[in-house]
């Protein structure tokens, strides 16, 4: 009987296991593309169409020392500008999750740009990277997961190293 009722556990606890793993869809869904301004400096830019019902915040905010948007690069030669300019049509509110501190959203299409220099001469064939952002409604202030990317760059150069086996 025992020997029956570990297997009947075992088998309960491995489905349990397999419908309890799932792996999250971020809720926003961007496009990306960059733009070369000169030699080593490139535009870097992310559109997104919105969520219905749900408030993307704005870049450039510091909500009681929570950035709304962190842009960062798997590259250390790459240095960007911090501010990450932003486009659409916003709406500002005060919130009573940050004290009361005014803050700026988007509830339909945004873009967000920023400009990437490279310190060496050398330019990938891409840019890699993560971009993290907030979202939410009434009093939701929810990150999303973050958003890895390979983003081209006119000029760059792929890998010239072969392996030979």
């Amino acid at each position: 009987m025992r020997k029956i009722l570990t297997r009947i556990f075992s088998g309960l606890l491995l489905f349990i296991s397999i419908a309890s793993y799932s792996q999250e869809a971020s809720l926003y869904k961007w496009s990306y593309t960059s733009k070369k301004i000169s030699n080593g400096k490139y535009e870097i830019v992310f559109l997104t169409t919105g969520v219905q019902g749900w408030q993307l915040y704005a870049p450039n905010q510091n909500l009681s020392g929570v950035q709304t948007v962190e842009l960062s690069f798997a590259d250390s030669s790459i240095s960007f500008e911090k501010n990450i300019s932003d486009k659409g049509t916003s709406k500002s509110f005060v919130s009573s999750i940050f004290e009361n501190t005014t803050v700026k959203v988007y509830e339909g299409q945004t873009e967000w740009k920023t400009t990437i220099t490279f310190k060496n001469d050398t330019i990938p064939a891409e840019v890699q990277g993560k971009l993290t952002y907030f979202y939410g409604k009434n009093d939701e202030f929810t990150p999303d997961l973050p958003l890895s990317f390979h983003i081209p760059l006119e000029g760059g150069v792929g890998s010239t190293i072969r392996i030979k086996i």
